[in-house]
Parts: structure tokens; sequence; C-alpha cells
């Protein structure tokens, strides 16, 4: 299957946009802050593994130099 950069561009675009939409629900109380830090090292460590499940080809990188 190939995607291009547009394809990949436009699906993390919806993908941002549902997240967004589909938040949940807010809490009753106000969270301490250690609970809040918890909630995001969470989100991250799940941010991080759907994305490592997505199987990237090397040919939709741009292509690119490093110079001093």
């Amino acid at each position: 299957m190939k995607i291009t950069r547009r394809q990949l561009l436009v699906s993390a675009a919806a993908g941002g946009v549902v997240s967004s939409v589909v938040a949940p629900p807010a809490p009753a109380q106000e969270a301490a802050p250690q609970d809040w830090l918890v909630v995001a090292r969470q989100t991250i460590r799940r941010n991080a593994e759907l994305l490592a499940a997505v199987d990237v080809p090397p040919g939709t990188e741009p292509a690119f130099v490093f110079r001093p």
C-alpha cells in the first residue's frame, strides 16, 4: 500500500480532529497535580505505542542531508 505525504497529513489531521471531538468527560472534582502528571504520562506512553505500531515505508520520508 502506497501512501503519499498528503494522505498521511490528512489522516494525521483527521485523527487530531477526532481526538479533540471525542474528549473524555470532565472530572467532577479538581484532581491533585500528581494525578494530572500520571494521566499525562500514561497518555504519552499510549500515544507512543500507537505510533510505534504504524509501519511507515522509507519512501514516505523526505530526502534530506545533514550538513554542519
